[in-house]
């Protein structure tokens, strides 16, 4: 059975749950588990840094100049 961050093979499997518990020892944790399993609700992660650090260096820019638009459009906004 898997765990919620096993390593298998050398990549980490990382699995979607239907169920939100707040308790880990829950019994439907189990029966969410096996079902996640059998279903094939479940997928092999494997990061690629390059593409996260250019989408989080995209995503910052994006927030810059969106910052920098609303500033001048004030200033346009109160000089008129």
């Amino acid at each position: 059975m898997m765990g919620l961050s096993r390593t298998h093979q050398g990549e980490a499997l990382t699995m979607k749950f239907k169920h939100n518990s707040p308790s880990k020892n829950d019994p439907k944790v189990t029966l969410t588990i096996a079902d996640s399993v059998s279903r094939g609700f479940y997928y092999e992660y494997t990061r690629q840094s390059h593409e996260f650090q250019r989408l989080k260096t995209l995503r910052s820019d994006r927030e810059f100049r969106l910052t920098n638009r609303v500033r001048l459009q004030n200033r346009i906004v109160h000089w008129l």
